[in-house]
């Protein structure tokens, strides 16, 4: 599986995509102490307070039926966790996705640089569909979902079940920033 090599974001931060490994733990903690409490119930409905046993599941993964790529900011004197995408396959080439962004680093394109290259390994691994839930008030991320080639949103309590096709294709992402972006991992442009 794959890194990018540095890509520059907005900002002129240079991030490289990159497989998950279990030395990234201290990188996972930075970035949940960064997460805001919205942010934190965005991605785990309140409050998270991992055990050790949390960090080897998050950090330890297979990459195939559990798989995870992180964002890293590599252009300082420290490396710095950005974000995480992960999908847990369900069932054959079903999978439920989640990604996280620390909070300083969205609005950026990250979580469609982490989701490109999450489908490119996810395909190689027979995944062909994502499903995921999104909180109903994030809107700008519904509405990138939902315009996706394949696209079926259904409304819940509280939350969205989006169930989207696994984008390892370049041609399947939108001409717009975030499309550009995950484009450049897919084709090793970034």
């Amino acid at each position: 599986m794959p890194s990018t090599g540095p890509i520059e974001l907005s900002d002129g931060t240079s991030v490289v995509i990159r497989p998950v490994r279990p030395e990234d733990r201290p990188h996972f903690e930075q970035g949940l102490r960064e997460l805001s409490a919205r942010s934190l119930f965005h991605r785990f409905h309140g409050t998270f307070r991992p055990t050790s046993r949390d960090w080897d599941y998050l950090t330890r993964v297979d990459q195939h039926d559990h798989l995870a790529v992180c964002a890293i900011d590599v252009g300082g004197d420290q490396e710095h966790g950005v974000g995480v995408a992960r999908c847990i396959r369900k069932e054959g080439r079903l999978a439920e996705i989640a990604i996280t962004v620390v909070d300083r680093y969205q609005g950026m394109g990250v979580g469609s640089m982490l989701l490109a290259a999450l489908s490119r390994d996810a395909r190689r691994e027979g995944i062909e569909l994502f499903v995921g839930h999104v909180e109903s008030d994030r809107r700008r991320l519904l509405r990138f979902l939902a315009g996706l080639p394949g696209a079926r949103v259904r409304p819940g309590d509280g939350a969205v079940e989006v169930h989207f096709p696994v984008l390892d294709d370049p041609d399947l992402w939108p001409e717009t920033t975030y499309g550009r972006l995950g484009r450049s991992v897919l084709t090793g442009s970034g």
